[in-house]
């Protein structure tokens, strides 16, 4: 049952309030007043900033993340070192791994680094590595490399070779000769330019041949030798270009070309051997299958694009494969790979 309040009691309850309300408007304001606090801007430094360098000397840096990478176009091994691989990655150069991928160093830190299109190990010996800059997937944020790079001591030292500003999409080296090799230049992907093609050195690199060029906007793309036979060489070229808004991939300029001595003289087989697309054609990746030689993979950005294989050696091809899912962004992707063992597994 209710039971109606005292007067003094009520009395009493107003003055605990009044006495507190004072204190709560204090505390309010206090708080606005510390919102609209504005400390003084120190000036800029009139005189260079000296540190004591001892102050960091304990610090140690650590990895805090992301946990993966992005793309990577370039990788080899070995045959002789069996857990060592070389990494080429888009903006951060070359790392290596002996433990067959376990762990990862860095490579090419203080000599270079941006993007790598190409590595290669000397088959005769795995202290000799070559590396192309430049990536030849060439989407809107296509990156360029420092050039084309020789170690002869697995990593430890390093020798800039010239193509500062090209892109490198393959090099291949003469599976007898450490000093001859050929290189599948790209170029600039933004500008058309001369240093463009397949170039030969026959002293290791310190000098180069211009051997196949098309013209100032078709770069090489692919390059194969023959494995009974590196005389025998197999190249794939591709005009395209780039800019900031846009893609041109194809031309008359790309195309497959062979060589019988080693670089010399050229056929074009595209536009002359049975079998294979004419008109404009795009991306091409090719390779040779180790067991049979005289079986050769293409695969070909085309209207009838797709995979085509020759089984004479480049006389004639048969197009065996158009699935689309092979040739989706044929201007970014377009590689295929012979399996060692099995002349009829390829990877695409």
């Amino acid at each position: 049952m209710f039971a109606p309040t005292k007067p003094s009691a009520v009395r009493a309850g107003l003055l605990v309030l009044l006495g507190l309300l004072p204190m709560a408007v204090h505390a309010q304001a206090a708080r606005a007043v510390a919102r609209t606090v504005r400390r003084d801007v120190p000036p800029p430094p009139s005189a260079p900033l000296t540190f004591d360098s001892t102050v960091f000397g304990g610090l140690r840096w650590r990895e805090a993340g992301p946990a993966r990478g992005g793309r990577s176009v370039a990788g080899t091994g070995s045959v002789q070192r069996p857990n060592e691989y070389w990494m080429g990655t888009t903006g951060g150069g070359v790392y290596k791994t002996t433990d067959g991928g376990l762990n990862w160093a860095a490579a090419s830190d203080n000599y270079f680094g941006g993007t790598i299109g190409a590595i290669t190990v000397d088959p005769q010996n795995p202290d000799i590595v070559w590396v192309g800059g430049g990536e030849t997937d060439i989407r809107g944020n296509t990156a360029g490399g420092d050039g084309l790079w020789k170690t002869l001591d697995g990593g430890k030292t390093w020798t800039r070779l010239g193509f500062l500003d090209e892109h490198i999409a393959a090099i291949r080296i003469h599976p007898m000769n450490k000093d001859v090799a050929w290189l599948a230049v790209f170029g600039n992907p933004f500008k058309a330019g001369e240093t463009r093609g397949v170039f030969k050195t026959t002293d290791g690199g310190k000098t180069f041949t211009k051997v196949l060029f098309v013209n100032d906007s078709t770069g090489a793309i692919d390059i194969q030798l023959d494995p009974s036979n590196p005389d025998i060489i197999y190249a794939a070229t591709w005009q395209a270009y780039r800019t900031s808004w846009s893609l041109s991939s194809g031309g008359m300029g790309s195309g497959i070309y062979k060589s019988l001595d080693g670089g010399a003289t050229w056929t074009k087989l595209t536009g002359t051997a049975p079998g294979l697309p004419s008109g404009v054609i795009g991306k091409i990746g090719l390779a040779i299958s180790p067991v049979k030689p005289s079986r050769v993979w293409a695969v070909i950005e085309h209207d009838s694009g797709g995979v085509y294989r020759s089984d004479d050696a480049g006389a004639t091809w048969s197009y065996i494969n158009r699935e689309r899912k092979l040739r989706q962004r044929a201007w970014y992707y377009s590689n295929i790979v012979a399996d060692p063992k099995d002349p009829d597994f390829y990877l695409a």
